[in-house]
């Protein structure tokens, strides 16, 4: 029984100890497999936290240049909304302002003159003009520019002959203003027929733009003494001169013919007296009882023709004499501004 009764604890110890063995193996596999996994877990937010960085790294370089290119896209558009000054039109603004100055000197000065007064400037180089007082008026022998144009259109048409009788005819109309050369070439504009040549005076006179301008009768050698019958204003013979200048009446060459003439003109008493002595000019008179008229093209000193320009005064209800020392008056004030 002893035996026995000792025999049962031994046996009993001996199954305790090999039940405890599995329990301690289980437990160390688990704590490696939660090991494993929170290393896999860190690794894991390691790997999502590089990329979200190399990804927010990528998107800031995105922005940035994309900000730079918006932004210079953003200055070029910038850069090309400055407006770029124009040379010509500066100039020519600049000019414009030195005529409205002009403009009022002149109005000042011939305020103090009697009778009625009209003048007309532009600047040869730019194209800016001013004018006082421009309305249709008495032309005087002004209008034997327009007779001028008209043959010299009727020549290049080819249904009239420029030979020595007709520039002849053309000289001394414009260089000694002869009524009856120009009535002679007035006819034969019309072949012979006195209205139908009137009629061509003031058709060409419209076709080039000269609306205030019209001829409804000879000179006084043939015709009447009525002066509102032919007129024109000082914008229509300002403008004639300057369209000459640049050689558009009826062709450059033609033009230049033009103002060979007007070069050689004989009467200087009006604005080529008011110019320094020596200065080129190229002009047209008229004057009949009360009215002084002059339109001139007047060279400057300049080479690059900056200081040319076109002068054309016209009065009414003025003493001849006193007319015409107030033209030449004008003229000074003229040059003297421009220049």
């Amino acid at each position: 029984m002893a035996v026995n009764g000792s025999d049962t604890p031994q046996h009993s110890g001996g199954h305790g100890a090999h039940a405890g063995s599995p329990r301690r193996g289980g437990l160390a596999a688990i704590v490696i497999v939660v090991v494993v996994m929170a290393l896999l877990a860190c690794v894991a937010v390691i790997s999502v936290r590089r990329h979200n960085a190399v990804t927010n790294a990528s998107s800031a370089s995105s922005s940035v240049a994309s900000s730079s290119k918006s932004s210079a896209a953003s200055a070029g558009a910038t850069k090309k909304a400055v407006p770029t000054v124009d040379p010509g039109e500066a100039a020519k603004r600049s000019k414009q302002n030195q005529l409205d100055s002009l403009n009022t000197k002149l109005t000042s000065q011939i305020a103090g003159y009697p009778g009625t007064w009209s003048v007309y400037v532009e600047d040869l180089k730019t194209g800016a003009s001013t004018s006082i007082d421009n309305h249709v008026q008495p032309s005087a022998s002004v209008i034997k520019l327009y007779v001028m144009l008209a043959v010299y259109t009727r020549i290049d048409e080819g249904r009239m002959q420029e030979d020595m009788a007709t520039n002849d005819l053309l000289t001394q109309m414009i260089t000694v203003s002869s009524n009856q050369a120009t009535n002679t070439l007035v006819n034969l504009l019309g072949n012979g027929d006195t209205n139908a040549g009137l009629d061509v005076v003031n058709q060409v006179a419209k076709a080039n733009g000269f609306n205030e301008t019209r001829m409804k009768d000879l000179l006084y050698d043939s015709g009447t003494h009525d002066s509102s019958l032919k007129q024109t204003s000082v914008s229509d013979s300002g403008k004639f001169m300057a369209k000459v200048y640049r050689g558009q009446l009826v062709s450059k060459q033609t033009s230049e013919k033009m103002l060979n003439l007007l070069l050689q003109q004989q009467r200087r008493a009006k604005i080529p007296a008011g110019l320094p002595q020596g200065t080129k000019v190229a002009n047209k008179t008229g004057e009949i009882i009360g009215t002084e008229n002059d339109s001139a093209i007047v060279y400057g000193t300049a080479d690059d023709h900056s200081g040319d320009y076109v002068l054309t005064v016209m009065t009414q209800n003025v003493e001849n004499g006193t007319a015409q020392t107030q033209i030449a008056a004008i003229s000074t004030t003229v040059w003297d501004t421009l220049h």
